[in-house]
């Protein structure tokens, strides 16, 4: 298991790329693709069927939801993070009240991380575009 010095280095890690990917577009660039219909950021969305649609939804939010998960395990002491997992495994439900009084907010990360991830893909259209 990481040290807590290792969780805060690669959250500290995570938070630079975050910022250096806010930092290559413009709020107007970043408004207009939050906006953007996620296939059509892709340039894909003439070219799939509503599976495969349905598919790559599924894996975005498989995506986002181990980001988010990640980002709060490197939020966590080591002792919280056996907690936190014993509580998953035990009782879901309560997982989000272990995490509310941490003073974590987990709908806040999974929003950044939605965030963080449709730059990212824009961010590779746009690098894809370009060569």
């Amino acid at each position: 298991m990481a040290s807590d010095s290792d969780k805060l280095q690669v959250l500290d890690a995570r938070n630079l790329k975050a910022a250096a990917l806010f930092d290559t577009f413009s709020l107007e660039e970043m408004e207009k693709i939050l906006a953007t219909d996620i296939f059509e950021l892709m340039g894909v969305s003439g070219d799939l069927s509503e599976e495969q649609k349905s598919d790559l939804i599924k894996v975005f939010q498989d995506t986002v939801e181990n980001r988010v998960l990640v980002r709060i395990m490197d939020s966590l002491s080591d002792a919280d993070t056996t907690e936190f997992s014993k509580i998953l495994e035990e009782n879901p439900e309560k997982a989000d009240q272990f995490l509310d009084g941490k003073g974590i907010n987990k709908d806040q990360i999974a929003l950044v991380e939605m965030v963080l991830y449709k730059l990212e893909l824009a961010k590779k259209d746009a690098v894809g575009e370009a060569k």
